[in-house]
């Protein structure tokens, strides 16, 4: 079996390649992925893939420093900067976001679990969300709009604060 701390670091290296399907056959079958900003998790290696298929070819690059990385058995913990070069406007869901030509700064967080046969199967991810929305430039009312389509797509609706 792979050591997980290596599974982990060779997926966020396929992000920084923008190679989709390498991001996606780190993935096992039925991962779940939890968010700060959903209130159920995604589940499932086709939602995951739907989500991000939409947006990953607007991504002309991305740079993740991977500040501290932390293992213990089959889980990892990074801390992590990403900066996200974007070379067109990304479409979610039908709610275009305007990133054409802009250049953002991320902190997070994540946290996978990976499994015996070398795939991540539960992922919980925590990021400065806020910040990303002020500098895409993104108004409240699109952000909660798209925050809802999303919630669909993974199975609930909550509520949104006015």
């Amino acid at each position: 079996m792979p050591e997980p701390r290596q599974v982990v670091e060779e997926w966020l290296d396929a992000f920084e390649a923008l190679d989709m399907e390498r991001v996606m056959a780190a993935l096992a079958d039925d991962i779940v992925i939890e968010t700060e900003s959903l209130g159920e998790p995604i589940r499932g290696r086709d939602t995951v893939r739907g989500l991000l298929e939409e947006g990953f070819g607007a991504y002309e690059a991305i740079d993740v420093d991977r500040r501290l990385v932390v293992a213990s058995g089959g889980d990892v913990a990074v801390l992590l900067s990403m900066r996200v070069r974007f070379g067109d406007d990304v479409v979610v869901l039908g709610e275009t976001l305007p990133t054409r030509g802009k250049d953002v700064r991320i902190a997070g967080a994540l946290f996978a679990s990976v499994d015996d046969t070398g795939r991540i199967r539960r992922i919980a991810r925590v990021r400065d969300t806020l910040s990303l929305i002020l500098q895409l430039g993104i108004p409240a009312e699109q952000a909660n709009r798209l925050m809802d389509r999303v919630e669909r797509r993974v199975g609930e609706r909550r509520p949104r604060a006015a």
